[in-house]
C-alpha cells in the first residue's frame, strides 16, 4: 500500500531562489512508487510577482494563493484519510493545515517541528517572505487573500511547537503572550514532545516537519541551517512513536535543498513511519 498525498514544490515563500521547490522533487523521485503524490503546478524560478514595497507586503503572494487554491481543490476531491505532503518551503503547508482544520469533528492538533517560529505577520516580518509567516497564518493572522481560504483558524492551544531556537523579536513577544506550547530541541529526543502530544486534548494530529529543525552537523541540506537541533534518527523515532500511539492524519516535510543522498535519507525516515503502519 502506498502513501497518498501532495507534491507542492512551492518556493515563492522562500523567494531567494527556487531550490526548495526543485529539491522537494528530489524527495518525490526518491520515494518513487512508495508514494502516490499529486503534483501542484509551480513555475520555475523567476523574480517574485509581487515585490514588497512596504512593511506588510508578502513576496509572491499571488502565486502562493493560486497554489493553495489548487491544493485545496485537490484535497476536497480526494479527501485522503492520511495526507503526506512533500513541500518546498514551509508555506507549502498552509493548504494542508487549512484543509485538516476544516474537517468535521474538530479535534485537530498541530505538532510543529521547526528551528524557527514562522510566527510573523505581514506587518512584523522583516523580509516579507511567507515561509516565516505560515504558522501565524494558520492561527488566522495573515494576508486577507490567504485568510479567505482558511475559515477555521487554529487556536494557539492547538499547537505544540518543538525544536524552535531562532526567533525574531516580534515572534518572541507573541510566543510569550500566547497559549502555544513551546518545547526545546531536546524534547524531541528525550520523550517530552511525544508526551505532550499524548497528553493533549486533540484527537488527531498534523505534523509539520521543517528539515531545518535538524542539527546541521547531521543534516545540513536545508534553507536555513540552525545549530542545536536533533538528528534525523531522533525525529524519525518521534514520528514512529506518534503514528503508533496517536491518530496522525498528516505529515508535511519542507525546506529540503539537497541532492539525491539527502533525499534518500528523508525517504528512509518516511519508510520507517510507513513500516510503523502510517500509510
Amino acid at each position: 500500500m502506498t502513501m497518498v498525498g501532495l507534491l507542492l514544490p512551492q518556493w515563492q515563500g522562500y523567494a531567494a531562489d527556487d531550490r526548495p521547490g526543485r529539491d522537494a522533487r528530489q524527495i518525490a523521485v526518491a520515494l518513487g512508487e512508495r508514494a502516490q503524490l499529486h503534483e501542484i503546478a509551480v513555475p520555475g524560478w523567476h523574480a517574485p510577482t509581487e515585490e514588497p514595497s512596504a512593511r506588510g507586503d508578502v513576496l509572491g503572494l499571488g502565486e502562493i494563493v493560486e497554489q493553495a487554491v489548487a491544493a485545496l481543490r485537490w484535497l476536497d476531491g480526494a479527501r485522503p484519510s492520511r495526507l503526506l505532503t512533500i513541500g518546498g518551503d514551509c508555506g507549502s503547508d498552509f493548504a494542508p493545515i487549512a484543509w485538516q482544520a476544516a474537517q468535521p469533528g474538530g479535534g485537530l492538533g498541530v505538532l510543529y517541528l521547526d528551528a524557527h517560529g514562522d510566527l510573523n505577520t505581514p506587518a512584523s516580518s522583516p523580509s516579507g517572505r511567507f515561509h516565516g509567516m505560515i504558522l501565524r497564518a494558520a492561527l488566522g493572522e495573515g494576508a486577507p487573500a490567504l485568510m479567505a481560504l482558511h475559515p477555521r483558524a487554529l487556536a494557539p492551544d492547538q499547537i505544540v511547537l518543538a525544536g524552535v531556537r531562532d526567533l525574531d523579536p516580534a515572534e518572541r513577544d507573541f510566543l510569550a503572550a500566547s497559549a502555544i506550547q513551546r518545547l526545546p530541541p531536546a524534547a524531541i529526543s528525550d520523550g517530552r514532545a511525544a508526551a505532550a502530544v499524548r497528553a493533549h486534548r486533540a484527537t488527531r494530529w498534523h505534523v509539520h516537519f521543517d528539515l531545518d529543525v535538524l542539527d546541521p552537523d547531521d543534516f545540513p541540506d536545508v534553507t536555513v541551517p540552525t545549530p542545536g537541533g536533533p538528528s534525523l534518527d531522533e525525529v524519525t523515532r518521534l514520528l514512529v512513536e506518534l503514528v503508533t500511539s496517536c491518530t496522525v492524519v498528516g505529515i508535511t516535510v519542507t525546506e529540503h535543498v539537497g541532492g539525491e543522498a539527502s533525499a534518500r535519507r528523508v525517504c528512509d525516515a518516511l519508510d520507517a513511519v510507513g513500516r510503523a503502519g502510517w500509510r
